[in-house]
């Protein structure tokens, strides 16, 4: 979640619920002087929660700077239609190849949280990143990860590019783990 985060300014209480001392709160503070993050209507950030599929849908979105662009393909999934909050972010991130779905499915998920394995495939599809092949990624990542033989055929290149550009943020204690 924390992959499109940057930038710096003074310390002040942006959400409620966002300690100093709290390990991201760096990158939520700047995100959200950048109107990337936008937190709860509550005043919260809820830190701690999952990020939905919606949520970063729309974080890719705005981070990019693409959310006045015009997509003329609408997105046509059961469970979201053109009222739901995040459906323009949605359409655009689909347009713009940065989420996608399986196949053989007419739903799009957006309340299930968003995996890291597809969060770093939005920020990665977002990026222009040179083309390695499966082998060259799984021997990346082997120095770094104890749990490579996990991760995803589908992921391991994406994952390999994540680590080259050093856009993987670990939770302290599961640095070593690309799943945490």
């Amino acid at each position: 979640v924390l992959l499109l985060m940057s930038s710096c300014c003074g310390a002040f209480a942006f959400f409620s619920d966002m300690e100093p001392s709290h390990w991201a709160y760096q990158q939520i503070k700047d995100l959200s002087e950048q109107s990337i993050v936008i937190g709860y209507p509550d005043g919260t950030f809820k830190p701690d929660d999952n990020v939905t599929r919606a949520e970063f849908a729309s974080m890719a979105i705005k981070a990019l700077g693409q959310e006045h662009a015009n997509v003329i393909q609408p997105i046509n999934y059961i469970d979201i239609d053109n009222t739901y909050w995040a459906y323009d972010a949605i359409e655009k991130a689909v347009y713009f190849d940065l989420i996608s779905n399986d196949k053989d499915s007419d739903s799009f998920r957006p309340e299930d949280p968003v995996s890291r394995a597809e969060a770093l495939n939005i920020a990665v599809n977002s990026l222009t990143t040179e083309q390695i092949t499966p082998h060259k990624a799984k021997s990346v990542l082997e120095k770094k990860y104890k749990d490579v033989n996990n991760i995803p055929e589908w992921f391991i290149v994406t994952a390999g590019k994540a680590e080259i550009l050093d856009m993987v943020a670990s939770v302290p204690d599961r640095k070593d783990y690309m799943d945490s």
